[in-house]
């Protein structure tokens, strides 16, 4: 029967597990679910509020920077920043500042700008950190070349637009200006002046302020992306430092309290549902199919026991491999 060939048009069925709702699953909901890189970011914040003394007995900055000496901490503090409401915002002001009566817009504005200004302060302050970093790591070279050839330029154009609502408008405050210090790493040059054909009349450069506000924004968002694949790739080559390795050892060992205490929904569930209220999950119930079979070329009768299984690939999200099965005996033949 090896040269028989079946083919399954059709498998519909339900394993017990896609009989429940997402919600009673145990795993929906856990009492601990912080990752390592969120223990490890929270403890660098936490680290701020403890003074670090010195050899003299003197107060020197906090725990946090001794922490975040370690790239192993620094990419965990970076992984972890959440930038969801970022671009909702800058949209949400830009639309408001348009839709702004005459002299009404400069608030929406300057907002829309200082929110563009947060992301070169903490792109700026990162690459800080990277260089104070107790050893080399690819996480200080790779946003150096982000600011170099990327986000230097991003904000150039972001801020001439700046520069050039402020020079149009005279009554929009130009209170942005003075408070941008960047080092010679973003090759940033100031644009004072007003263009001799005005491109405030045109749709397009209002669509272009928008995207540059979206890519300054993305690029942020690589370099969360980036940070994280440093972390893992630190975490599985044991890349780090001793102390951090030791900190590492404790947080695995709680793993297995946790463990424990993950238990707590599953445990409450399975009280609930079966002894509150005496349910009983549902059976798997099997699928039934039309098998069509293509028989050797010799051409003979062919006689199917019941029961005979078949390769039915895998089910849909587990991966688990599924057969169907003849309910019955049958004789097949070219006819």
């Amino acid at each position: 029967m090896s040269d028989l060939k079946a083919h399954i048009a059709l498998f519909p069925g339900r394993t017990a597990r896609q009989g429940q709702l997402p919600a009673l699953h145990p795993e929906y909901f856990q009492v601990e679910e912080r990752t390592l890189p969120e223990q490890l970011a929270r403890m660098a914040h936490v680290a701020q509020s403890f003074r670090f003394y010195n050899l003299k007995d003197q107060p020197q900055g906090s725990w946090a920077e001794y922490l975040l000496a370690d790239p192993v901490f620094l990419a965990a503090v970076i992984s972890q920043t959440d930038t969801q409401a970022d671009w909702p915002r800058a949209k949400a002001l830009f639309e408001a500042a348009l839709r702004a009566k005459p002299g009404q817009s400069d608030d929406y504005w300057q907002h829309f700008f200082e929110l563009g200004w947060q992301q070169v302060e903490q792109l700026n302050h990162w690459y800080t950190q990277t260089e104070k970093l107790i050893h080399a790591s690819p996480l200080s070279h790779y946003l150096k070349q982000l600011i170099k050839t990327t986000a230097g330029p991003a904000w150039q154009r972001l801020y001439d637009d700046y520069s050039l609502l402020t020079s149009t408008w005279p009554s929009f405050h130009n209170a942005l200006k003075s408070r941008i210090q960047l080092p010679a790493l973003w090759a940033f040059s100031n644009m004072d002046g007003e263009s001799e054909e005005n491109p405030l009349v045109s749709d397009t450069w209002w669509s272009n302020l928008l995207l540059h506000m979206k890519a300054l924004l993305e690029l942020r968002q690589q370099v969360i992306e980036q940070a994280g694949k440093y972390l893992d790739e630190a975490l599985r080559h044991s890349d780090m430092s001793p102390q951090t390795g030791l900190i590492l050892s404790f947080l695995g060992l709680m793993e297995y309290p946790k463990a424990l205490l993950n238990q707590a929904t599953h445990k409450h569930l399975e009280y609930y549902y079966r002894q509150v209220l005496g349910m009983r999950p549902e059976p798997p119930t099997a699928g039934r199919t039309w098998l069509t079979f293509t028989l050797p070329p010799d051409g003979l009768p062919l006689e199917l026991p019941a029961g005979t299984r078949f390769d039915a690939g895998t089910l849909d999200g587990e991966g688990s491999p599924r057969y169907a099965a003849s309910g019955a005996p049958a004789t097949l033949t070219a006819a």
